[in-house]
């Protein structure tokens, strides 16, 4: 009856637009950006306009995400932060934890440390009540990110085997290996 009148039903356009995030989502991994840009910004719309704010959250994070691949940073920012409003209405830990592992790396790239400090404080708090291996073990890149901008070489190292010794039996760590490599050649 709904489809008569030109309505879809409830259930056909939330699976949609569960559907278009998911399919932005993975545009951007096959570094499909621009496609995966016009995905997400179609199932963000959708989502505002049919009360599907658990989406919100996720797709604000990928949008931050393609925004830091174009280095449009404040941009980045915005998504991010927005998208933890959303995590935090929704009570989406893992969200929020993801999302401020993005601000801090971002933080960090920006030449902002002190901010990236705290971020990390706040993913190391949250991590101790939300455990989960890939999560903790992006903290300690992270975290060797930042302590190499410091010029704390020996503690970059330190972290990034951290990294590599968590993330090794689920994926191959080449990012880890790569920065340690820079810090070999930079000595």
């Amino acid at each position: 009856l709904q489809k008569q009148r030109g309505q879809e039903p409830t259930a056909y356009q939330e699976m949609k637009s569960s559907l278009t995030y998911a399919s932005g989502a993975a545009n951007y991994y096959q570094s499909n950006y621009k496609e995966a840009g016009r995905l997400l910004a179609e199932a963000k719309t959708e989502a505002h306009e049919h009360g599907y704010l658990y989406l919100l959250a996720n797709i604000e994070r990928y949008l931050g995400k393609l925004a830091t691949i174009s280095l449009n940073l404040g941009e980045a920012k915005q998504h991010l932060e927005q998208g933890m409003r959303h995590a935090e209405e929704q009570n989406q830990p893992y969200s929020i934890i993801v999302s401020l592992l993005n601000l801090s790396a971002i933080s960090n790239q920006s030449g902002r440390h002190e901010e990236c400090k705290r971020q990390l404080q706040q993913v190391s708090h949250l991590t101790q009540r939300y455990h989960d291996v890939s999560i903790e073990a992006t903290y300690q890149g992270i975290y060797g990110n930042l302590q190499h901008a410091l010029g704390n070489w020996s503690q970059a190292v330190e972290s990034w085997q951290r990294a590599i010794n968590m993330i090794l039996p689920q994926r191959f760590p080449a990012d880890y290996f790569h920065a340690i490599g820079r810090i070999l050649w930079q000595s």
